[in-house]
């Protein structure tokens, strides 16, 4: 194909130098620019590592010693290629790839399918589209990427939850994976990047959780890979919420700053941090589930707490605070639950989200009247 027709044919595994993390960043960088720019993109979509292939081996058919008649008849349509569960699909490199591709040729069990900006097809002539190929489609044609586009937030966070379920050999790897589709993005909003938030939405980007069950929920992640703030910093999956329409904010972001390892900015990360100025409230969390607007009070505050990874047993004093109001679901606020990164310091971590639920008796629990405002730093 390279010889006769097209005449570069490029492979990670081959042009990227192995064991040399100059060489990696620095290809890891152009991803944009390759898969996007590519006239075609093969995909062993059904291998489980680099060693399956592209080809797979035809199952046999057994018959009997032909003392009885079989109907041979043609399959109106054939198993899918670009299922969700195939294997390539499964990982992490692969969702930026897919969708920054023009055209991906798909090499499935018993046929080829093809894909591009306008079409998904295989051979049996059937189109059954995947979630993949309906976030590339939004991705495409959605919004128009301009800040005052109320889209712009929501398929960005959809694309975040999709990658999120994704797994990564190395889980360094979770911006970088990402950052050849942030490149491209970035270009298209006209807007500032921030370890997989974006300035012009950061408000909204913020109000991730982790969707895994509490009981399942991952420990904290060691080595340090993106701050706090960011869904990148969790091993788990990542949701936002249904009605992310924020109708009152009541923090003001007042700084966001990254460094990068490396040429990219939508990269590997050195360190970040972003200073939020708003309402505050003093509470604590006990046995890392229930949250309490107060330190000494035995009653928990109405809403739901989900912690960003396994929190230690026993009370651990935390501040809380108030970012905004969705205009649908009855009013339901959304606060960060941050905790001091050293009693010497000024520096908070994010430790989970918490979404209260203004009903009922328990309304005036969290007193914003007597709240006073305050600028923390969260790294």
């Amino acid at each position: 194909m390279s010889v006769e027709l097209l005449r570069y044919l490029w492979i990670d595994s081959l042009c990227i130098v192995q064991d040399d993390e100059a060489d990696w960043r620095e290809e890891a960088a152009k991803m944009s620019s390759y898969y996007s720019q590519a006239y075609i993109t093969l995909a062993a979509t059904m291998s489980n590592n680099a060693d399956g292939g592209l080809f797979q081996w035809p199952k046999d058919i057994v018959l009997n010693d032909g003392s009885q008649t079989w109907c041979v008849r043609a399959m109106r349509h054939l198993q899918r290629a670009t299922t969700s569960t195939a294997p390539l699909f499964q990982r992490g490199w692969i969702f930026q790839e897919r969708l920054l591709s023009p055209r991906v040729l798909h090499f499935a069990t018993y046929e080829l399918c093809f894909e591009c900006n306008a079409q998904n097809t295989c051979e049996c002539k059937q189109d059954m589209p995947d979630q993949g190929w309906q976030i590339k489609q939004e991705y495409l044609n959605g919004p128009s990427w301009k800040n005052t586009d109320p889209t712009v937030a929501d398929i960005w966070h959809r694309m975040v939850e999709a990658y999120c379920k994704l797994s990564l050999t190395k889980p360094a790897d979770k911006l970088p994976a990402l950052s050849g589709l942030a490149d491209q993005m970035r270009s298209r909003r006209g807007s500032n990047y921030f370890a997989g938030l974006w300035d012009d939405t950061l408000l909204d980007d913020i109000l991730w959780s982790v969707s895994t069950l509490d009981d399942k929920r991952a420990p904290k992640l060691v080595p340090w890979r993106a701050p706090s703030w960011s869904w990148a910093s969790v091993a788990d999956s990542i949701r936002y919420g249904l009605y992310p329409r924020l109708d009152e904010v009541y923090c003001t972001v007042m700084d966001v700053h990254c460094s990068w390892i490396g040429p990219s900015t939508t990269g590997e990360l050195r360190t970040g941090h972003i200073i939020l100025h708003g309402p505050t409230f003093q509470g604590a969390v006990r046995d890392g589930r229930n949250l309490y607007g107060d330190p000494e009070t035995k009653k928990p505050v109405s809403g739901y707490f989900s912690p960003d990874y396994q929190l230690e047993l026993g009370v651990m004093p935390v501040v809380l605070l108030r970012i905004a109001r969705e205009k649908r679901m009855l009013g339901r606020e959304y606060l960060l639950v941050l905790k001091k990164v050293d009693e010497n310091r000024t520096e908070f971590e994010r430790v989970g989200l918490f979404e209260f639920f203004p009903l009922g008796s328990r309304w005036n629990e969290l007193d914003w009247e007597r709240a006073g405002k305050q600028t923390i730093k969260i790294i």
